[in-house]
């Protein structure tokens, strides 16, 4: 391979000659079958076998891809492929691997894209190795590219993107200088500008004062499109504050061959992170003072370190000016038109509800079809409003399955008449309702049912199986049974329960996203594995790291993520750590004063302060905090139960208001409270003269 450093860029060539080669075919049928079933669940792409066994769980961040470029005319597919083994020692053994070669010009490229997360990041590190030991120059044609493998999701879930940045920065500006003879009328005009009374001029624009020699004051403004002129200056300022004079430079126009400029040096600066997707992309300007670009990375992390890097930084191009990068969120839903034209269906609810969230809804190659995309800078509010989409077409599908499997042929299950002699293999007893399966054994609908549900929510069986023989069949449930005998909610749940049962015995190989309510199933990556273990979840937006299954992004370490965590639930549970010692102590009952199992020093739990006696903690914990018991629910400084009332706690409903006493005092102590709080109230009555207390003693004055 030369160098092709000039036709690096991953986009599409512009003449090709293409074809796709499938090295490793899929073990199972990419259509469903009556054998195999194919659903998306969870974010991920399960195949279910016989049994509802589930028998390979795809995701679409499985697939990583390559560019080499300046391939050998005389090169077969599977020779690169194996070439490309040998060179970085890559074992592919039980991946998918899919090829597809192209031109442009005279260069021939091939693209390898394989079923392994790491697996473009591990082929660009082994040449650049390779070059570093060598002197040679191989990585300059290996390129990480977005992965081409097509990972079509169902109408009733999105295809999810957080790789797309936002680059917004001010066009150039100027500066003007307003001299004036007259320094109050300098120091008016420029208090107009700092109050936000001169809407001729943009909110931006700032004013100072500034003293000059003989007696002259000027007003610095600041801030100025380029393409105002002096006198365009002049025009915009009340008349009885005109200057004496001004000076600035020379108007000048941000024209499109300036944007395309700055764009080149955004462009090589953003480089530098990681391989992009494609140049940044200038958008329709909206505003006559900013310009904006939208960027795409190859990795998510790439997006995700730009952001930390450049955001609220200095322009390349342009002195004082500063770089803005936000990520954008976007989700993709590819859904019949008739789903939209359902007057229940939320797009005018969503826009008017979340006005920050951007929903379009454009037309397909099909005329029956539309895409609805949902894109944000806010990441909780396109999680919302995406969930919201997919829980009104997940009913549509809903109904669609039902409506499909009352349509289907009932399978043998109710020509049960000729066994009818034999007994139910779940409950011994005659079926009601019999239904035969394909093995020949006779259940009760109910049983089926249940014995199929109660299987797939099994940890240790993988496949729903008949036990009939007294439970020597064995034979896993074929699908089209399952499916024609169970309710399409019921049928649903099983798969569901198969596929959790088989996260649970995987968990190497599987795991659900740690955010709660998100199901995401990712990979697991090995703690000693020499890759980037931090992504972002596709369905709930958070970052996550996959190695130790915390909340955290690159700048914090497992080890100091996993001690946050812990001090998180230490402070729940009201557990700390001794000042002395750093023994981890926990006080359950009495006063707040305790004393270490481990250095024994003697501690206040209020403030942590330690003392070597005991006597001495006390003496602190009166002067400091008022008494030894200060703080703690249910009892004064002192000690003294508090029975003014059963609301101890803030929040405390009213139903559990007894139930709370109770554990606190006692259920005996309770009702003779509830005795005497009720003698108050009588002998309140009986003493209500305006001459006693509520208890009935005179008042002096």
């Amino acid at each position: 391979m030369t160098s092709q450093g000039n036709q690096l860029s991953p986009a599409p060539p512009s003449t090709s000659s293409s074809s796709q080669t499938l090295l490793n075919p899929l073990p199972l049928p990419e259509e469903p079958t009556k054998q195999y079933v194919i659903r998306d669940m969870m974010g991920a792409r399960v195949f279910f076998g016989p049994g509802a066994e589930v028998t390979r769980v795809s995701l679409s961040t499985d697939f990583t891809a390559i560019r080499l470029w300046d391939i050998d005319d005389k090169a077969s597919i599977k020779s690169i492929w194996k070439g490309l083994a040998a060179t970085c020692g890559y074992k592919a053994h039980q991946h998918q691997i899919y090829i597809k070669e192209g031109s442009r010009g005279t260069v021939r490229f091939a693209d390898l894209a394989v079923d392994d997360m790491h697996f473009a990041q591990n082929i660009c590190r082994g040449f650049q190795e390779i070059d570093r030991k060598h002197g040679s120059r191989l990585s300059d044609d290996v390129r990480k590219i977005p992965s081409f493998v097509p990972w079509l999701p169902v109408p009733q879930f999105a295809a999810t993107d957080s790789r797309t940045l936002l680059l917004t920065w001010r066009k150039p500006t100027k500066t003007a200088m307003l001299v004036f003879r007259n320094g109050c009328k300098a120091r008016e005009l420029a208090r107009l500008f700092h109050d936000g009374l001169m809407e001729a001029f943009d909110s931006h624009v700032r004013a100072e004062v500034i003293s000059m020699p003989c007696q002259r004051t000027a007003v610095q403004l600041s801030g100025l499109p380029t393409h105002l002129s002096n006198a365009d200056v002049v025009k915009r300022i009340p008349q009885d504050l005109t200057p004496n004079g001004v000076f600035s430079s020379p108007p000048s126009v941000y024209r499109a061959k300036d944007r395309l400029a700055d764009l080149a040096a955004l462009t090589e600066r953003l480089q530098s992170v990681g391989p992009v997707a494609y140049d940044p992309c200038p958008q329709p300007v909206t505003d006559s003072h900013t310009t904006s670009a939208t960027v795409r990375f190859v990795d998510e992390a790439d997006a995700r370190r730009a952001v930390r890097n450049y955001d609220n930084t200095v322009l390349p191009f342009q002195r004082g000016g500063v770089l803005h990068v936000a990520p954008i969120f976007a989700a993709q839903f590819t859904v019949p038109y008739r789903w939209l034209r359902n007057p229940t269906a939320p797009l005018g609810r969503l826009r008017a509800k979340y006005p920050q969230v951007d929903i379009k809804v454009s037309s397909h190659a099909s005329p029956d079809i539309v895409s609805v995309e949902v894109t944000s800078k806010d990441a909780e509010s396109a999680v919302q409003v995406r969930r919201i989409f997919e829980s009104v077409f997940d009913v549509y599908t809903y109904h669609q399955e039902e409506h499909a499997r009352l349509l289907q042929d009932p399978p043998s299950l109710q020509d049960a008449g000729d066994a009818s002699g034999s007994d139910c293999p779940v409950c011994m007893t005659k079926p009601t309702e019999p239904i035969q399966s394909s093995c020949g054994h006779v259940y009760c609908l109910d049983c089926y049912a249940h014995l199929s549900e109660s299987a797939a929510d099994s940890v240790t069986n993988s496949a729903i199986r008949c036990i009939g023989n007294e439970g020597s069949c064995q034979k896993a449930f074929a699908l089209s049974e399952l499916r024609s005998v169970l309710p399409t909610a019921d049928y649903r749940h099983v798969l569901e329960a198969s596929l959790t049962s088989y996260v649970r015995r995987n968990p190497l190989e599987l795991r659900n996203c740690p955010t709660p309510g998100c199901l995401q199933l990712y990979r697991p990556t090995p703690k000693e594995a020499n890759v980037n273990p931090v992504a972002r979840c596709p369905d709930c937006l958070v970052v996550l790291c996959t190695a130790c299954h915390a909340h955290h992004d690159e700048g914090v370490s497992c080890d100091k993520a996993e001690d946050d965590a812990n001090a998180e639930l230490r402070k729940a549970l009201n557990i700390k750590g001794c000042p002395r010692c750093e023994t981890f102590l926990e006080r359950t009952e009495g006063c707040n004063h305790v004393e270490c199992g481990g250095c024994h020093t003697h501690i206040c739990w209020v403030c942590m302060g330690h003392y070597p006696e005991s006597l001495a903690c006390y003496e602190h914990m009166r002067d400091t905090h008022g008494g030894a018991y200060a703080g703690i629910p249910g009892y004064d400084v002192f000690g003294e139960r508090i029975r003014e009332g059963l609301r101890l706690l803030p929040g405390v409903a009213p139903h559990l208001e007894r139930q709370f006493a109770e554990n606190l005092y006692g259920p005996d102590e309770v009702e003779g409270f509830e005795a005497g709080r009720g003698g108050e109230n009588n002998e309140e009555e009986e003493y209500d003269g305006p001459d006693t207390d509520v208890e009935g003693y005179l008042i002096h004055d």
